[in-house]
C-alpha cells in the first residue's frame, strides 16, 4: 500500500490511502478545503483536508468517464482543474487518438463523474502530458 503523509502547520499529519502509486495530488476547495488524487491507475480519491477524512474513491474512473461521452475510451487522465467561482472540480481525461474532456466531479452527496462539459477534439493525434489552465478577464468600458 501507498500512503501519501501531509504536515499541516507542522502540528498536524494527514495519512491518506489509495492502495497504489499516486501521481499528483492537489488541493481545493474554500471554507472547507478539500484534496484530490489521482493514481497511476486512473483513480481518483477526494479527502476533507481538515479531518483527513475520505470522501469519495472512484476506482472505476475510467469507465465512468468514458460512459459519459459519445468519444472513445478515456485510455488516461491528465490532472484535475478547480474553479473557485464556480466551486467545481473537473477531471480531466483522454484519449490516445488526442480527444481531451472535462468531467465534473461530484464528491456532495451521490458521488459520480458526470457527462464532459467542454471536449477538445481534432487538433491533436497523441497523448496529453499535462494541461496548462490561462483565465483572461476583459474590462468593457461604457
Amino acid at each position: 500500500m501507498v500512503s501519501v503523509r501531509f504536515c499541516v502547520n507542522f502540528q498536524k499529519r494527514l495519512v491518506i490511502n489509495m492502495g497504489t502509486s499516486i501521481a499528483k495530488v492537489g488541493i481545493f476547495g474554500g471554507s472547507s478545503p478539500k484534496l484530490w488524487c489521482l493514481t497511476h491507475i486512473e483513480t481518483i480519491g477526494i479527502w476533507d483536508w481538515k479531518d483527513g477524512r475520505n470522501e469519495v474513491i472512484f476506482s472505476d474512473a475510467q469507465t465512468l468517464a468514458s460512459e459519459s461521452w459519445n468519444l472513445d475510451q478515456i485510455d488516461y487522465f491528465v490532472d484535475c482543474h478547480y474553479s473557485r467561482e464556480a466551486d467545481k472540480l473537473w477531471l480531466i481525461g483522454g484519449t490516445n487518438a488526442g480527444s481531451l474532456g472535462y468531467f465534473p466531479v461530484n464528491y456532495r452527496g451521490v458521488a459520480a463523474i458526470g457527462a464532459a462539459e467542454a471536449i477538445l477534439e481534432g487538433g491533436h493525434t497523441d497523448k496529453y502530458h499535462c494541461v496548462s489552465f490561462v483565465v483572461v478577464k476583459f474590462a468593457v468600458e461604457s
